[in-house]
Formats: structure tokens, C-alpha cells, sequence
């Protein structure tokens, strides 16, 4: 018998999750600037990110891809509500 040893590697899957301890709720004024983070943990780490404004009467409206820096699992959004509704 061969004395060979080898090892398994094993890989799984993890859903997209905030990494812990990542501010979730940012309350933002109008015309404040609101640098917003999120980092993932996922895998794979081809992720896509979609930013959302949450008004003050209830609509979610998109931020603008401009406005949005991506790389992997990392995204900041840069953002400054200059009125209830976000600007298009």
C-alpha cells in the first residue's frame, strides 16, 4: 500500500449576508452627504449590488449606478437626498 495523503478540500456555497457589525439604517437630512457602505460575506464573491432610497413617505426609490462604486463584495454609495424623491 502507498503511503500517499491527500487532501479534500471542500468549498460551499454561502448566501449573500451584511458582514457583522456594518450599519444597516442611516438617517440622512436633505442635502447631507451620506457615504454608505456594505460589505458581504458570499461565495462566491460575484455579487451584484442594488442600492435603494427609502423616503420619508414610504417609496423606495433606486440610487443612481453614478452614484455607486463596486468591487466584489465591497459597494459605497455615495448619496445626497435633495428633496423627498431622489433625483433620476
Amino acid at each position: 500500500m502507498d503511503g500517499k495523503i491527500g487532501a479534500i478540500r471542500k468549498i460551499f456555497n454561502v448566501a449573500p449576508v451584511c458582514r457583522p457589525g456594518l450599519v444597516t439604517t442611516y438617517n440622512v437630512g436633505r442635502n447631507e452627504l451620506a457615504k454608505i457602505v456594505c460589505e458581504l460575506e458570499a461565495n462566491p464573491s460575484n455579487v451584484t449590488f442594488t442600492w435603494k432610497y427609502n423616503t420619508s413617505v414610504s417609496e423606495s426609490l433606486d440610487i443612481p449606478a453614478s452614484e455607486v462604486l463596486s468591487d466584489q463584495t465591497k459597494s459605497v454609495a455615495h448619496f445626497k437626498p435633495v428633496t423627498e424623491k431622489v433625483r433620476k
